[in-house]
């Protein structure tokens, strides 16, 4: 039911910044290179570091057995960071074939150690669009002989802007509590 009401909301969100951006004037051609988009593109947006936020409102899938903070000005798993529009999904599966293989060839995964646990970490334009850009943390728990107790987790932290900093993901990442 979560994550039903999860992708509505999502839907939503995405539906919203398209709708935000469509009643923008166009801008003078002369002036696309200084205004602080992408030239040519009015409907861009450039994060800006001086807005950074802290992760200090915890939001919890009991469901997946995942906590996590986020933003104090976030709306579920939704929040403004750095001017950009984010969200966060977590999901938990019993395998490792959604989890680790939905993305695989938009990018190289690397190992990333950040708080305490070490994931897979890929970063991308999602279809090429560069206002639009996915980190896709992953993890994977299968010290157990059992193979019915592996969990692979999925989480995915959507930025709707161009240049958003590493360092904020890496921010959450030290937040993330899987248990």
């Amino acid at each position: 039911m979560k994550k039903i009401v999860a992708i509505i909301l999502s839907v939503i969100f995405i539906l919203t910044l398209s709708a935000c951006g469509a009643g923008k004037p166009a801008t003078d051609p002369s002036s696309a290179g200084s205004s602080g988009t992408a030239a040519g593109n009015t409907n861009s947006k450039i994060a800006d570091p001086a807005k950074a936020e802290e992760f200090t409102s915890t939001l919890r899938w009991d469901d997946e057995f995942f906590e996590c903070r986020l933003p104090e000005n976030r709306v579920g798993n939704m929040f403004t960071d750095c001017g950009l529009n984010c969200m966060v999904t977590c999901d938990r599966y019993g395998a490792d074939v959604v989890a680790y293989h939905e993305f695989d060839d938009q990018g190289e995964i690397v190992k990333k150690t950040v708080g305490n646990y070490t994931f897979d970490y890929q970063s991308f334009d999602n279809y090429g669009i560069k206002d639009w850009h996915i980190f896709v943390i992953r993890i994977a728990f299968t010290e157990s002989q059992n193979q019915m107790e592996h969990e692979f987790y999925k989480i995915l932290y959507t930025v709707y802007g161009e240049g958003y900093p590493e360092s904020q993901v890496e921010k959450f990442m030290q937040t993330i509590v899987i248990g």
